[in-house]
């Protein structure tokens, strides 16, 4: 019988948790705040402790930290799960990066709240009986940022909570720089598979005839070249997670390979003879309408069905607007850290601005927005001309040489026009490859990062 505690300062919601987990079959215990929860912590054993995150003195936070250094001294791992309001969700997935084991949202369901506290300590037991060191394990150790308090991405966020702890097959859809992977990391955080591996790998980025190679991987002397054996996305991720970004962007010769993969959990090395299993979970993610793929053959349906057991649809920048704000301050802050500057500030005028535009290139377009205006404006206060954009009406983004009054130096002039050049010469070479960013790298003769970097320069996305 697991013996939970249970730390939650309102008496009333204590004494329902407790005595709804004592008829559940569990020895349970109660304190009304973080300084009895430790003590009790101290003297007595116990499996998993439930706390809230907001409470007086000491929060659930601090709390975990604590029971965490205890538990280690001790060689051992107690699972803590977090009780928080919605506004607070940054905050758990923070303690989530902390050694939180899962958050509930208030109010509690108690059906959900028994089925995390049966997962949480099956997983528990599961560690303990693996027994592994943090350094034998590869773990991934990457933030999972999600910004935004949203109808829609509370939603969004909700499901992608209830899904992570299973083990099924997600599909990501959504427009080019919505996000997607932050989600597939999310998925992938916030499930019993985030000691191991999550390998993520964009299927539109790397050519056909070399992507096999990379998802499957191949025998020594498999083809010349082939010095030694090496191993494919599916087995790096073996007992974690893969992610296929772009995956509608597969030819129809490796959507059979991938339905089969995902049919037998097994693959087959190029110039291989044995079957590998494989046990890794698949996130899938496309910008494209794969239903009108299907329809114009150029997307199996059956691996439509397979890839799409749990569907989920990261909505663009306009659908929340709600959210720009916080994401504003939020990339600002990060890009700072990054160039090692202070915050700057920006006008609540030039935020509303934003958050009018449309942000056809979605979240993406924000950050890099955001990042450029950081540069031009020397680490001061962000202003209306530092916003480069298509349709930033006040400020035009190409440069206007009034000769009359001004003569600018030759250079200048020289490389504005070859920036313009560039930009019409990448949209019509995108337009005539159906947006098929490999296809436009080759045709003009540069690389698939060369191009990303271009189209992040100016905005293309």
């Amino acid at each position: 019988m697991a013996t939970i505690l249970v730390v939650e300062d309102k008496r009333s919601l204590r004494s329902m948790i407790t005595q709804s987990l004592v008829m559940e079959g569990y020895r349970a215990m109660g304190a009304e705040d973080a300084q009895t929860g430790l003590s009790i912590f101290k003297k007595q054993k116990i499996d998993l402790v439930l706390t809230d995150l907001k409470m007086p003195g000491q929060d659930g936070l601090s709390l975990l930290l604590q029971i965490k250094a205890i538990a280690n001294q001790a060689n051992k791992d107690t699972p803590v799960i977090l009780m928080t309001a919605f506004g607070d969700i940054e905050i758990a997935v923070q303690a989530m990066k902390q050694g939180a084991s899962d958050f509930l949202t208030k109010p509690i369901d108690l059906d959900h709240l028994f089925l995390a506290i049966k997962e949480t300590l099956e997983t528990a037991e599961l560690k303990q009986k693996n027994s592994l060191s943090r350094s034998q394990i590869d773990t991934l150790n990457l933030p999972v940022e999600i910004v935004g308090s949203s109808r829609v991405i509370r939603d969004l966020f909700d499901k992608v909570k209830r899904v992570a702890s299973k083990n099924t097959t997600v599909l990501l859809l959504g427009e080019s720089g919505t996000g997607k992977e932050l989600f597939a990391r999310a998925v992938h955080h916030l499930s019993p598979r985030r000691e191991r591996k999550f390998v993520p790998i964009n299927c539109a980025a790397i050519p056909d005839t070399l992507l096999e190679n990379e998802l499957f991987g191949y025998e020594k002397g498999a083809f010349t070249g082939a010095a030694e054996r090496k191993l494919g996305k599916f087995e790096l991720a073996h007992l974690g997670s893969i992610f296929l970004d772009e995956v509608g962007d597969l030819n129809l010769n490796l959507q059979a390979k991938l339905l089969r993969v995902l049919q037998e959990r097994q693959i087959e090395r190029l110039g291989g003879s044995r079957l590998i299993p494989i046990n890794a979970r698949v996130i899938a993610a496309s910008n494209i309408d794969l239903k009108k793929a299907i329809e114009e053959k150029k997307f199996r349906e059956d691996l439509y069905f397979r890839l799409s057991i749990f569907p989920l649809t990261v909505p663009p920048l306009r659908d929340r607007k709600d959210d720009i704000p916080e994401l504003i301050y939020f990339f600002i802050k990060q890009i700072c850290e990054e160039f090692n500057i202070s915050p700057v500030r920006i006008s609540q005028k030039l935020i509303n601005r934003l958050c009018d535009y449309q942000w056809r290139g979605n979240v993406r377009e924000l950050r890099n927005t955001l990042e450029r205006a950081i540069l031009l404006s020397d680490g001061h206060a962000l202003e209306s001309d530092h916003i480069i954009l298509p349709e930033w009406t006040d400020e035009p983004q190409s440069k206007v040489f009034d000769l009359t009054h001004e003569h600018p130096p030759l250079q200048e002039v020289s490389k504005d026009a070859a920036s313009k050049a560039e930009i019409q010469y990448i949209r019509q070479v995108l337009k005539e490859t159906g947006g098929n960013k490999s296809k436009a790298a080759k045709l003009m003769g540069v690389s698939y990062k060369t191009l990303l970097n271009k189209l992040k320069w100016y905005n293309l996305d």
